[in-house]
């Protein structure tokens, strides 16, 4: 791609606690192909030396950037993070990595050339890697290649485009808003309410190395939830919504069953009468009568 008059793309980094992978995130971001780069890197609060980790490499950022910004403060909590960057983005397009992911080295290029050459697109997304302890051991994310009008298959089948993947023409956010500062899956919430106003593009090429943690199933489960639930009342307007909702009660019978058996028992008398007629309600009451595992 031939860099000479090209848009400026706004890559936000909110970094939280992630000292051992920060740097490794910056590298990725001035190993890009592409130039016509923003950089802005937002420290919400972290406790564990990031901020000495981050500044570390302002010399390099400064020397490479058309613009380089580092604010660290209080901590505030990751929408509010994005939505700080937002406001302080000037570029045409807005992406955001997290502090522990890896951009491949094309990632920033072959999405501004996918957006300036489709236009009906208000947003692309692509394909990731995954890895743990290194990038030469991965696996490919278990994401979808569909593009266009996806709302409906977002808000049935839920999330399957991978965040540090996205990429965001800016002038969308005037139209459907900043992040939802209230919610467990802000990403989710910001695509169906871009999928709602704009077609959503696919690019078939791998952007991202996303880092895999351990994590406390049990309390992620539970947040998700309650933030799905939050979500769906969002769309009660919509036709389907009962057919939706029917079907999310399912789902969520069948994750809460084995480890929130309390808020499960909840959707009892709803699932029972599917027992018959979905084997999800069935695999759902074998792990809330015969499973106590408690974390």
């Amino acid at each position: 791609m031939k860099q000479e008059n090209l848009p400026i793309v706004s890559i936000v980094v909110p970094c939280y606690n992630h000292a051992k992978y920060v740097k490794d995130t910056i590298q990725s971001i001035i190993n890009q192909s592409y130039e016509n780069i923003e950089l802005i890197i937002i420290d919400d609060g972290s406790k564990d030396g990031s901020v000495a980790m981050i500044q570390e490499m302002i010399s390099a950022c400064q020397n490479r950037f058309r613009r380089f910004e580092f604010r660290h403060r209080a901590n505030k909590g990751l929408s509010k993070t994005l939505n700080e960057g937002i406001e302080w983005a000037e570029g045409k397009y807005f992406s955001a990595l997290a502090s522990d992911d890896i951009y491949m080295p094309n990632k920033v290029e072959f999405q501004v050339e996918f957006m300036e050459d489709n236009k009906q697109y208000g947003m692309c997304y692509g394909k990731v890697l995954v890895f743990e302890n290194s990038i030469d051991n991965t696996f490919e994310y278990n994401s979808s290649n569909r593009q266009g009008w996806v709302f409906n298959e977002l808000i049935n089948d839920g999330n399957f485009i991978p965040a540090p993947s996205v990429f965001i023409l800016k002038d969308v956010f005037n139209k459907v808003g900043r992040y939802d500062e209230t919610l467990f899956m802000e990403d989710w919430d910001m695509w169906l309410r871009i999928a709602k106003e704009y077609q959503i593009g696919y690019v078939d090429e791998y952007l991202v190395y996303y880092r895999r943690h351990d994590s406390n199933i049990s309390k992620q489960t539970y947040k998700m939830y309650e933030a799905q639930k939050m979500i769906f009342d969002k769309y009660r307007d919509l036709e389907n919504y009962e057919t939706i909702i029917r079907n999310k009660k399912i789902q969520w019978f069948g994750s809460l069953a084995r480890r929130h058996k309390k808020e499960a028992i909840k959707y009892l008398p709803y699932v029972s009468t599917f027992m018959m007629k979905d084997i999800r309600v069935v695999k759902g009451m074998i792990k809330l009568f015969f499973s106590f595992k408690l974390f």
